[in-house]
């Protein structure tokens, strides 16, 4: 009974959310999207499709999207209480521009950002 409580709390997400929605909620399940092959994060595709049906259309079996589900909940474990932030930088995205800025001899340095509007 325990376990299948555990289970349950660890369910953020699950196939039959769009990718949209998923990645409104969730930001940081972008990087474990990519890394499976799923690109279309900014899509229009991404807010009626389902993971599932996404994933399928990627040629993922139900093995492979019941693995990816398992990553991307990891990644919105960890950062759950991120909703509602206006601007959110990863632990990876962190790390990359830390090396960056060491390579350049810019430690310490700051990060300026533009959001410009686009599309996939």
């Amino acid at each position: 009974m325990e376990h299948e409580l555990k289970e349950v709390k660890q369910q953020l997400i699950t196939k039959d959310m769009t990718i949209g929605d998923v990645v409104a909620k969730y930001p940081s399940v972008i990087e474990p999207l990519q890394s499976a092959g799923v690109h279309c994060v900014g899509c229009h595709v991404s807010y009626h499709e389902t993971l599932e049906q996404g994933f399928k259309g990627h040629g993922m079996g139900d093995e492979e999207i019941d693995m990816v589900i398992s990553k991307l909940n990891a990644a919105a474990e960890e950062s759950k209480f991120d909703h509602g932030k206006e601007f959110i930088v990863t632990n990876k995205a962190a790390e990359k521009l830390m090396e960056v800025l060491k390579e350049n001899s810019k430690e310490g340095s700051g990060l300026r950002v533009e959001i410009t509007p686009g599309g996939c």
